[in-house]
């Protein structure tokens, strides 16, 4: 069994550090799981929760201000394998019209894409082999500066970068309710030589189903 390590940027209460610790992939007779390492998000309730749900510590810490050295200690000396990244998406989301996303403190909440980033990339001499960021699709709209930035930053640090409008995380669980988010996956080629494929399609259940 091979176990790789994760981190968490804007981690909430562990929803996602979760997921990829139930994660379990099978080729041939490998097999590989992950570890968290660590998260880090504003919001101390929501730090506690993590650490209690996932075993692993959570920083309480501000993006927008964080330095690399404080990074390092809530993940470690050396790099996690893989990051997570949830920005927040209240300033991208259809749920606001487009002149209350334009308002100061949602292009601020919006600019953390950017920092996480950043922050990632400046923290370690060698970065993390595959950075995940998920967020709303209308990122794509709303955020189409701040993703031309993204991906230029990502490839200026050395990786390639594949991106799609949206998954429906429904189809990709078999779950009872579709659910869209934009996906962007960063990946070092010297250390993920495989192309980053699309996962397989399952039926979106019924409710009574589940």
């Amino acid at each position: 069994m091979t176990t790789f390590t994760i981190g968490h940027l804007f981690a909430g209460m562990g929803g996602g550090a979760l997921g990829a610790q139930a994660a379990k992939v099978r080729i041939g007779d490998a097999e590989a799981t992950f570890r968290t390492v660590g998260g880090v998000d504003i919001n101390a309730a929501a730090a506690a929760d993590f650490e209690y749900l996932t075993g692993a510590p959570c920083a309480v810490a501000d993006i927008h201000t964080m330095q690399p050295a404080e990074l390092r200690a809530a993940m470690g000396e050396t790099a996690p394998d893989m990051m997570l990244l949830s920005p927040p998406c209240m300033g991208f989301s259809a749920l606001l019209s487009r002149a209350k996303a334009g308002e100061e403190k949602y292009q601020k909440l919006n600019q953390l894409v950017l920092e996480g980033l950043f922050l990632i990339c400046s923290t370690w001499d060698r970065p993390p082999a595959i950075i995940f960021i998920e967020n709303v699709p209308r990122i794509t709209s709303r955020g189409a500066d701040l993703l031309l930035k993204a991906r230029q930053l990502l490839r200026d640090h050395g990786y390639e970068v594949t991106e799609n409008d949206y998954h429906d995380c429904g189809e990709i669980g078999g779950l009872a309710q579709h659910r869209r988010r934009f996906f962007m996956v960063a990946r070092d080629p010297s250390r993920v030589p495989n192309f980053v494929y699309r996962p397989g399609k399952l039926r979106v259940r019924a409710c009574g189903e589940v």
